[in-house]
């Protein structure tokens, strides 16, 4: 039986890891630093070095394809910044397919021909207005954009109920003109 073997790259994780953790897990650990990258700081370069043996050391583990975990930090750099980081990822990877999960997202609103999105998020005003952003840059339209507060390092966190109360929200704000209902988190 042929099994599909995907690495998962969640940055969030990774933070939570103990200090006894593995090379790789170290390599996550320090990518969290980059949540939100502007500058070519020191601490900037040795993220990218680490960034780069952890491609390498994922490559190795012989995975099938590698997914990124984390719109708010994609998202954050501007639009089209996916693109640029899965080529990146997959030259570091030896080429081995790599995915975001905002590719993912806008690659389903296609095959859906979804065109207008209800977005439902737990990020702050400045992010989801980053979100829109980069929606809007891929062609679509934010029918309606409803948060859901939440403390940024408690994403997941957010309760299902409280998700679904806002995805409510947004479609009575919208009238009901939506194609999709998106549902990112950290």
């Amino acid at each position: 039986e042929e099994q599909n073997r995907m690495a998962i790259f969640a940055v969030k994780q990774a933070q939570r890891l103990s200090a006894d953790a593995s090379p790789i897990e170290k390599a996550l650990i320090a990518a969290q630093a980059a949540r939100f990258p502007d500058d070519l700081t020191a601490d900037r370069m040795e993220l990218e070095r680490n960034y780069s043996k952890l491609m390498m050391q994922v490559a190795a583990r012989q995975v099938d394809a590698i997914l990124h975990v984390a719109s708010p930090i994609v998202v954050a750099q501007g639009p089209g910044h996916d693109r640029k980081l899965t080529a990146r990822m997959a030259t570091r990877a030896n080429g081995i397919p790599c995915l975001t999960t905002i590719r993912c997202a806008l690659d389903a609103f296609a095959a859906l021909s979804a065109r207008r999105i209800l977005a439902v998020t737990p990020f702050h005003d400045v992010l989801n207005g980053q979100v829109r952003t980069y929606l809007e840059a891929e062609g679509l339209t934010v029918a309606a954009l409803e948060r859901v507060p939440a403390e940024f390092d408690f994403l997941q966190d957010v309760p299902p109920e409280a998700l679904m109360e806002a995805a409510r929200r947004g479609a009575a704000a919208c009238d009901g003109a939506f194609d999709a209902v998106w549902m990112p988190s950290g």
